[in-house]
């Protein structure tokens, strides 16, 4: 199973920075606005901190879904509190408690993202430099 490595070498540098841009440009494209392009930087940049710090790296698939969780439940924390439309705490946990299980989904769907972006920088890591893998 791939994950974010703690380490980074060149090859892994270029097809970071590779995808990175490409999801940029592919956000751009659908004029998406660039608070959105923001957050999802930040999900995709959070889940990858997550595989690569959080069990000592060791459980990618179950740091990606808490991370999402968190990310999703602070969203919503900030949205909820930005917006304040006379809604009391009560009606907020349920509420919260669905963005955690939808933020899980979604963690683990990004965590997919993010393995593989690391699966193809150690394919173009043996295809640089053969000896070394």
């Amino acid at each position: 199973m791939y994950s974010a490595p703690r380490k980074f070498d060149l090859s892994t540098t270029l097809v970071v920075t590779t995808a990175c841009a490409m999801v940029f440009a592919i956000l751009r494209a659908v004029s998406l606005p660039m608070i959105a392009v923001a957050v999802v930087a930040a999900f995709f940049t959070s889940i990858a901190l997550g595989q690569a710090i959080l069990f000592g790296g060791k459980h990618a698939r179950v740091a990606s879904m808490l991370v999402g969780a968190v990310f999703f439940v602070v969203a919503m924390t900030f949205v909820a509190l930005r917006q304040s439309n006379g809604q009391s705490a009560e009606d907020l946990i349920p509420l919260l408690f669905f963005n955690a299980i939808f933020g899980a989904c979604w963690g683990y769907l990004g965590g997919v993202l993010v393995g593989s972006v690391f699966m193809l920088a150690e394919k173009v890591r043996t295809i640089i430099n053969p000896d070394r893998s």
